[in-house]
């Protein structure tokens, strides 16, 4: 495969486990070979550098992660709200609540909340880290899959699980602040 920028070879980085350009470091799906900028159907993901919840090109999600209401916040969770609400989600709990760091009332890391949920499914993403500096992508990582549409479908009907479960933990603490 040649990089269809600089046309040197590209390959699979040993250190990355990456498909990139071996002199300019541009960063080429390894299904087709494209640029992630070609508008790759390969291209699952795209996480811009240096952001947590920022997305640059590809958004895995058709949703926004849920939250719960702000009047929520002093509800006090137990480990078997979790596992009522989140257990059926094929990851840990204490991962899926760890991606809410600043608490459930509050957007959650998305790259987090996408690993979390790419492990669970067992989706065939595979992660490509973009070295070179190309309009600011360096240390870009950007996810593949040989079917991206079926893998969007599956992170959306996890997320809608995921949905789920806020609606759960919604009806107990309405019955724990009614109690007051």
């Amino acid at each position: 495969m040649t990089c269809a920028e600089c046309g040197a070879e590209v390959g699979k980085s040993a250190e990355l486990g990456a498909y990139t350009c071996s002199e300019c470091g541009m960063a080429h799906c390894p299904h087709c070979g494209a640029r992630p900028a070609d508008e790759c159907a390969h291209l699952l993901a795209w996480q811009a550098p240096d952001t947590d919840t920022g997305w640059f090109e590809a958004y895995p999600f058709h949703r926004e992660p849920p939250v719960l209401p702000e009047e929520y916040e002093a509800v006090e969770w137990s480990g078997e709200d979790y596992e009522a609400a989140f257990g059926g989600l094929g990851a840990n709990v204490d991962y899926i609540v760890g991606a809410y760091a600043n608490g459930l009332v509050s957007p959650p890391s998305e790259t987090q909340l996408f690993d979390i949920a790419v492990d669970a499914l067992s989706l065939d993403a595979q992660a490509v880290v973009w070295e070179q500096d190309w309009m600011g992508a360096a240390g870009a990582t950007l996810w593949f899959s040989k079917d991206a549409d079926g893998a969007r479908e599956s992170l959306d009907t996890w997320l809608g699980k995921l949905a789920e479960g806020f609606l759960v933990l919604t009806q107990r603490g309405a019955e724990r602040l009614a109690a007051g």
